[in-house]
């Protein structure tokens, strides 16, 4: 659990001309739980984490840099199983991040947005094999984001909304599946 207090708050703010400016007093509080289990061949994790920034009462939104956010709750479960014969391990790791609707001070137009953030689910999957059975000789094979989902990150920048409600821009896409091959010598 974690609760953090900024009096004072600077920022930059935009209109005619950009600006530094003393914007308020953001506050955040949260946690980060998480708990894992390991038996003979098999191991898992589950992780949840869920923080909740403001700035002078009201979510923290895209404009405030230095800060970051506001995001829906993120869940993380990894499942893994060691093939101990082989020098192989496979594991994958799924992360969920819930819907957020939030209404947000936009400092550059003085006024409040309400956003509402997709959430979105995302699988990995990864095989290590060490060829010599130690860390020596690494080979790994991983597949990001498996599943090929679009999708913008709730964290990402430039999520704007419009006077109207429209949004007006999403920042960039998350990468689409994203497959690697990578070999690893210590030496």
């Amino acid at each position: 659990m974690f609760r953090q207090q900024i009096r004072n708050f600077i920022s930059t703010t935009t209109g005619a001309t950009w600006a530094v400016a003393n914007v308020g007093t953001m506050k955040s509080s949260g946690y980060e739980v998480g708990v894992a289990w390991n038996r003979s061949v098999w191991r898992s994790g589950l992780a949840v984490a869920s923080a909740k920034p403001q700035l002078n009462g009201y979510d923290l939104g895209d404009e405030a840099y230095g800060l970051g956010v506001s995001t829906g709750r993120s869940w993380n479960l990894n499942l893994g199983y060691r093939i101990p014969a082989w020098n192989l391990d496979l594991e994958w790791f799924g992360r969920f991040v819930e819907s957020k609707t939030s209404t947000e001070y936009l400092i550059s137009e003085g006024r409040t947005a309400t956003k509402r953030k997709p959430g979105f689910g995302v699988h990995d999957i990864y095989v290590n094999w060490q060829p010599y059975g130690n860390d020596r000789v690494r080979v790994t094979f991983g597949a990001r984001n498996l599943l090929n989902k679009f999708y913008y990150d709730q964290g990402s920048y430039a999520y704007y909304v419009s006077t109207a409600g429209a949004i007006s821009g999403r920042g960039f896409a998350e990468p689409g599946r994203n497959v690697r091959l990578d070999v690893t010598w210590k030496f």
